[in-house]
């Protein structure tokens, strides 16, 4: 059972968003709607921690089938909640900075988990099983509530206005008006068949 834990994450990330990402196209403001399901996302790690410290010993087949269930259903919410995070990156990040922002997120998460890999194997080494489980996933909970006040501080980034594009004279087009119009590469031009 312990091998179905990728695949139930895996398949929680991935899946929802194909369902809610039509719903998500819809809603003008993102953030709320993040705000008010992403608990659901966070609270389940508590639940796991109660499952550690009062399922686990006494029934562990029950534990596991819990455990499969929590992660289904917060990476599940995660996945669901995946376009409108995007979205929220997308108009809280200028454009030229959202490779270094993508950059520096996966640097320093990297590190974050080398850092926790050592945290939880002291505690991994100092807590009997499966309590130190249970306080490991206390720890997680924590984590998860200052990233939910992190993203309470999140704040929409004002778009700049749209410069008019310019005629563009490359070489297949460059003396052709028609060809330009056309295709939609001069100021106040559309493409055929597109409205202006």
């Amino acid at each position: 059972m312990i091998g179905a834990i990728p695949a139930v994450t895996t398949l929680g990330w991935l899946l929802p968003s194909l369902f809610v990402a039509g719903h998500t196209e819809t809603l003008g403001r993102k953030l709320p709607f993040v705000l008010r399901y992403t608990v659901w996302e966070r609270a389940p790690y508590l639940a796991l921690a109660l499952t550690a410290f009062v399922v686990a010993e006494r029934a562990p087949t029950l534990g596991l089938v819990l455990l499969l269930l929590v992660l289904l259903a917060t990476t599940g919410v995660a996945g669901a909640l995946l376009p409108a995070w995007m979205d929220i990156v997308g108009h809280a990040i200028p454009v030229m900075l959202r490779g270094r922002f993508f950059a520096v997120w996966s640097i320093a998460g990297s590190l974050g988990g080398l850092a926790a890999s050592f945290a939880t194997a002291s505690i991994l080494a100092s807590v009997p099983a499966p309590s130190s489980y249970g306080v490991c996933f206390l720890a997680a909970s924590l984590c998860m509530a200052l990233s939910y006040v992190a993203l309470l501080l999140t704040r929409r980034r004002r778009p700049s206005p749209r410069r008019p594009r310019a005629c563009r004279s490359g070489p297949i087009w460059r003396g052709s008006p028609a060809f330009s119009a056309g295709t939609g590469t001069c100021r106040g031009s559309s493409p055929r068949g597109a409205a202006p």
